[in-house]
């Protein structure tokens, strides 16, 4: 289903979505040492080193299709988003996390939107999933304008936070796109 060998260039009209590389470490260390991005998702620790982000880069990279977003204008790094495959459920699940700096731009939506296209159509993923804690309304609104619908709720383990927290598991069928 995924290759991660050939991660293409992803690209819209605002956004390029990249391999991420070595040189990255330092803006991935700045952009997620803060405790908003942290505190919202499940694998980031906080405070996030630059240690941290060598060992995304070395150990998580290679084994899951992680791209870098950049502004197409600046190439700034605005954050990363992803597919990590599932091979028991046969799915892919969408990842994705911005700077704070960059909330409420449309940039989330736009570079979720650049994997999902990637995710149904090269990848040829029949379901794709994502999932937010239940108080991340950003990311939830984010799910939904993608066509994302909420399949459940579970607990999930906040690196940052060292504990459980209540989750969404949303879910979007290749088959809810027609």
């Amino acid at each position: 289903m995924l290759n991660i060998a050939d991660r293409p260039v992803l690209t819209s009209r605002r956004l390029i979505l990249r391999t991420p590389r070595k040189e990255d470490a330092g803006t991935i260390a700045a952009l997620a040492n803060d405790w908003e991005v942290a505190g919202r998702l499940t694998r980031l620790p906080h405070p996030y080193t630059l240690e941290d982000a060598v060992f995304f880069l070395e150990e998580i990279v290679p084994h899951e299709l992680v791209w870098i977003i950049e502004r197409a204008g600046s190439r700034d790094m605005l954050g990363v988003a992803g597919l990590t495959p599932d091979q028991a459920a046969q799915t892919v699940e969408l990842g994705y996390w911005l700077g704070r700096a960059f909330w409420g731009h449309g940039f989330a939506t736009e570079a979720a939107g650049l994997v999902l296209d990637y995710a149904f159509g090269v990848a040829a993923a029949a379901v794709v999933t994502a999932g937010c804690f239940t108080d991340n309304h950003r990311s939830l609104r984010v799910l939904h304008k993608l066509g994302f619908a909420i399949k459940g709720e579970s607990l999930r383990f906040c690196m940052a936070k060292q504990r459980e927290l209540p989750h969404y598991d949303l879910a979007l069928p290749r088959a809810a796109l027609s």
